[in-house]
């Protein structure tokens, strides 16, 4: 109980046996990041062979004219693309330099997303306030009399306590409201937030697309510079030259295949990660679970003699009610109330685990239970817990209250100490 929501969860699953989940959503994760990479590299390699084939296409053409003529074009062609990549590079620098605004202009996003958490903690707070002070309004408007004593409320004493209540009532019904129109500028500045990492994404992605035309171009212009070499070497064969075009088509339809391949594979792995986060299947299974949970919690907390109403819901935060059906928290107990809880827990989760058979065992061992914070109300229903657990259930309790407890078992195995050693005792 003293673990946090996350932490609870993790020790459900593992008793649940769901964490072979987590481990794939891991697994999963690695993959769909292959994936994106093997899209991303194919869609370069078919930008790099349409360019080729472009290239290639338009080399055909040319070997038919002058050398001059031709070398002429390819050097045109090399000015345009390197005029392109100028062009790119100055846009490239502009939207770096327009990123690092827009990116200066969200950095008090985790604080306004902190004052927003704040704000909405005071806020149920509050809410939790008015509604105590709204009880305690109705039961006093409600009864004349004591309904413990049934002595008579005094009408004066009833109207004061009325009159304090409704006004720190309406006292914190305005700051109620003061929170809420803070939440509504805070919402407003995470709009914001929200709109400028909306342009920082997108501002992102036209400079990842900007450098892979940029790459492109600097592969045509290499290429570009080799064909002309050639040129002024030597003519090259015009079906050489066909023969380069039908392999780069060749390898182009191979290249689209495995793109689909991939693109097939990528929803595959979408609706595979839907099922394993933790809003996926674990939720379905541990939401079957939670009220077989709370069920047997109570039914231990009842067996023990502590009668509060105990409730996990799924995060796994607890709700425990008790006397009028107020709200406590674990800390709010004495220790030995909150040993009844732990017990309780304890026996829950081994009955769970036996259910899901994720774990099943005969043995139980105690060691210093009794010699805890457990009070002697709570030790006779724990005893009465242990005696009613079927008859494969074998029980060792370690304890030094021996004398105490020594009519409470069957068989008692008692030990002393001699020479710093253990042993038992004749």
């Amino acid at each position: 109980m003293q673990l946090p929501a996350h932490s609870r969860r993790e020790v459900i699953e593992d008793l649940l046996d769901i964490q072979i989940f987590s481990t794939m959503n891991t697994l999963l994760k690695e993959k769909i990041s292959k994936n994106k990479s093997d899209i991303l590299d194919v869609d370069y390699r078919i930008d790099l062979i349409n360019n080729k084939i472009e290239l290639a296409e338009k080399h055909l053409i040319t070997l038919r004219t002058n050398n001059d003529e031709l070398i002429k074009a390819k050097m045109d062609m090399i000015d345009e693309l390197n005029d392109r990549i100028h062009e790119q590079t100055l846009i490239i620098d502009t939207t770096t330099t327009q990123l690092t605004e827009l990116e200066t202009s969200i950095v008090d996003s985790k604080k306004v997303l902190s004052r927003k958490n704040k704000l909405v903690n005071m806020e149920g707070e509050l809410e939790k306030k008015v509604a105590k002070f709204k009880k305690e309004i109705k039961f006093f408007h409600d009864h004349d009399n004591c309904p413990t004593c049934k002595q008579g409320i005094d009408h004066n004493f009833k109207d004061e306590w009325i009159d304090k209540r409704t006004k720190k009532s309406d006292e914190i019904s305005d700051a109620m409201s003061k929170i809420e129109h803070q939440i509504e500028i805070v919402e407003t500045r995470l709009n914001e937030i929200t709109a400028i990492n909306r342009q920082i994404t997108e501002l992102n992605s036209q400079i990842t697309n900007i450098n892979a035309d940029i790459r492109s171009w600097q592969n045509s212009i290499k290429t570009l510079n080799e064909e002309i070499k050639s040129i002024q070497n030597n003519t090259v064969a015009i079906d050489n030259g066909n023969e380069d075009i039908d392999e780069y088509k060749k390898n182009l339809k191979i290249t689209k295949t495995q793109k689909e391949d991939l693109i097939y594979h990528k929803n595959i792995l979408e609706v595979s990660s839907v099922l394993l986060k933790d809003t996926g299947i674990k939720t379905k299974i541990i939401k079957q679970y939670i009220p077989i949970m709370n069920k047997l919690i109570n039914k231990y907390l009842a067996a023990m003699d502590f009668f509060v109403q105990f409730e996990l819901d799924e995060s796994f935060n607890e709700t425990i009610k008790s006397r009028h059906r107020d709200d406590f928290s674990y800390a709010s107990f004495s220790e030995g109330e909150k040993m009844r809880i732990d017990l309780s827990l304890m026996f829950t989760w081994r009955a769970i685990a036996k259910l899901r058979n994720s774990a099943s065992t005969n043995l139980l061992i105690m060691d210093e239970v009794f010699d805890s914070s457990l009070d002697a109300g709570g030790t006779e229903e724990f005893i009465k817990i242990l005696e009613s657990l079927t008859q494969d259930t074998n029980t060792f309790v370690i304890s030094h209250k021996g004398d105490q407890l020594f009519d409470k078992f069957h068989s008692v195995i008692k030990f002393e100490k001699h020479s710093n050693f253990s042993r038992i005792a004749a």
